[in-house]
C-alpha cells in the first residue's frame, strides 16, 4: 500500500496548481494515511510509538479547525455583484478578524461539498466583518459558479450557507520591523491583500495621529487593466485618506489598458508602474540608514519583476504577498 500511495500523492502534486478541481485531488489523496496508518499497526505492533507524534498533532489541528468553522457558523451578511471584466462576488460575512493582509477558506455547499478555496480578506480589523472580492475565473470554475449564484442572490441577506476556515496569516507588525516607509503594489484582483493592510493603517494614523513603529509614510500603487476594475475599491481608499497628509498617506492608480476611460473621478495614470522610479522616490523620502518595505501581489509576471528590481536597491526590503495555491 505504501509505494503505490507515495507514487500517486508525488504525481498528483505536479498538477496540484491546474483548473477544475485538480487541487481537490492532490488534498483528498492524502487521505490515504487513513488506510496505511491502521496497515502499518498491522504490520508492526511497535510502530504506535513513532506515530503517535503526528497522528496527536493532525488530529489537535483538525479539531481546532472543525470547531472554528462550525462553532458558530458563518453567515453571509451582504452579496452584491460587479460585472467588470469577468465578473467579481463580493461577500460580507459577520466574522472579525485581528489581522490585516490575512486569508481565509471557503466552502459553498450548494457549489460542491467537497471544494475548498482560499482568498484573501479584503476588510481591515477596524472594519469589524470578514469581506471578500472574489474574481469570476472563467467558465467552469468554481469562481464563475459562486459568481451565478451571488447574482440571483444579490441584495439579501443569508440566502446559502457558507463555511469559512480562517483567517490565517502572519501579522502585520513583525514584516513592518523597523522599516520607515512602506509600499505595497497591487496587480489587478492583488489588491484585496494590499488594501486590507492600507485601510488597517489608515486607521491607525486616524486613531493616533502617527503611523505604527516610527514609518514615515505608506504609499499604495495599483495597476489595473480597465478603469472599472479600480472601481471596485477606489471609493473605499479614498475615504479612508480623508484628513490624512498626503506625505503620509497616499495611493496612485494606474491602468495597463491603453485607451481606457478615465472616467471614476480620479487621476489614472495610463501606464504601467516603473518599479526603480518608484523605489527611487521611496528611498529619496528616507535617511541613508534607513529601509523601504515593499510588498507585492498580483500576477505573478508583476510580482517577479517588482522582486528583481528591487533587487539592485539595498535599502528595499521585499516581501511577496503572492498566492501559490
Amino acid at each position: 500500500v505504501a509505494y503505490p500511495a507515495i507514487i500517486i500523492i508525488s504525481v498528483s502534486a505536479w498538477f496540484r496548481n491546474g483548473k477544475g478541481s485538480k487541487w481537490e485531488y492532490f488534498k483528498y489523496l492524502h487521505y490515504i494515511f487513513l488506510v496505511l496508518v491502521p496497515a502499518a499497526l498491522l504490520h508492526a505492533n511497535g510502530s504506535w510509538y513513532f506515530l503517535l507524534g503526528s497522528i496527536s498533532f493532525y488530529l489537535i489541528d483538525a479539531s481546532i479547525r472543525f470547531v472554528g468553522v462550525v462553532s458558530p457558523p458563518a453567515r453571509v451578511l451582504k452579496i452584491s455583484v460587479n460585472e467588470a471584466e469577468s465578473g467579481f462576488t463580493l461577500l460580507t460575512f459577520d466574522r472579525s478578524h485581528a489581522e490585516a493582509g490575512q486569508f481565509a477558506w471557503i466552502r459553498v455547499p450548494m457549489i460542491s461539498d467537497w471544494e475548498w478555496h482560499p482568498f484573501s480578506i479584503s476588510s481591515a480589523p477596524s472594519d469589524g466583518q470578514i469581506k471578500m472580492c472574489i474574481k469570476n475565473m472563467g467558465p467552469g470554475t468554481w469562481t464563475e459558479r459562486l459568481f451565478t449564484l451571488a447574482r440571483d442572490a444579490e441584495g439579501s441577506e443569508d440566502p446559502w450557507p457558507v463555511q469559512l476556515d480562517g483567517p490565517y496569516g502572519p501579522p502585520l507588525q513583525p514584516l513592518l520591523a523597523d522599516h520607515k516607509g512602506v509600499l505595497l503594489l497591487a496587480g489587478g484582483i492583488g489588491i484585496t491583500q494590499p488594501h486590507s493592510v492600507f485601510r488597517e493603517l489608515a486607521a491607525y494614523f486616524q486613531e493616533n495621529k502617527a503611523l505604527p513603529g516610527g514609518l514615515k509614510f505608506v504609499k499604495l500603487v495599483w495597476v489595473a487593466q480597465s478603469d472599472q476594475v479600480l472601481k471596485l475599491f477606489h471609493s473605499s481608499i479614498s475615504d479612508c485618506l480623508t484628513g490624512i497628509p498626503e506625505s503620509v498617506m497616499s495611493a496612485e492608480f494606474y491602468s495597463s489598458k491603453p485607451g481606457a476611460e478615465t472616467s471614476i473621478g480620479i487621476p489614472v495614470k495610463k501606464e504601467r508602474p516603473n518599479f526603480q522610479d518608484l523605489y527611487e522616490a521611496g528611498g529619496r523620502a528616507l535617511a541613508d540608514d534607513e529601509t523601504l518595505f515593499v510588498q507585492a501581489c498580483g500576477p505573478a509576471r508583476m510580482v517577479e519583476e517588482a522582486a528583481s528590481v528591487a533587487r539592485g536597491f539595498p535599502s528595499v526590503s521585499f516581501d511577496s504577498a503572492l498566492f501559490t495555491f
